[in-house]
């Protein structure tokens, strides 16, 4: 669906951008007053930005991402070259079977995940019922 904006001028007459520099010499200005002024008329300043608690930096120190104090990260690399990379794989012991990495926390039923879970469930519910199963199904 297309939809169309009237071209009246005075929908888009009543709009500034205010910048930080201007910001920061209004909260000065406001902050500089004494307790005994009284302002009248508010008119549609947002008093949050103005009354922040937490002082944001004004400027990020990117002195040491560019320029010569940059400092870039380096690479840690365990082999110098192909072939040492190839004598200490050899050295290394043979790969495990898939046994070995089997523990006993992946066994279905057997994660404290889904027993807290559980726990959850039995506290917060007001009625627990046990229910018996008396039948004989084998005869």
């Amino acid at each position: 669906p297309l939809a169309r904006i009237e071209s009246k001028r005075s929908l888009f007459n009543d709009t500034k951008v205010v910048s930080q520099n201007e910001l920061e010499e209004y909260r000065s200005c406001i902050t500089a007053r004494s307790p005994y002024d009284v302002l009248v008329r508010t008119g549609n300043v947002p008093y949050s930005i103005i009354n922040n608690e937490v002082r944001t930096a004004r400027r990020h120190d990117l002195s040491n991402c560019f320029g010569s104090k940059s400092q870039p990260k380096r690479p840690s690399l365990r082999y110098s070259s192909l072939a040492e990379m190839k004598a200490l794989s050899a050295a290394a012991p043979a790969r495990r079977s898939a046994s070995e990495f089997f523990k006993k926390e992946t066994v279905k039923g057997q994660s404290r995940r889904i027993w807290n879970e559980l726990y959850k469930v039995l506290d917060s519910s007001d009625v627990v019922v046990h229910v018996l199963d008396a039948r004989d199904p084998m005869g």
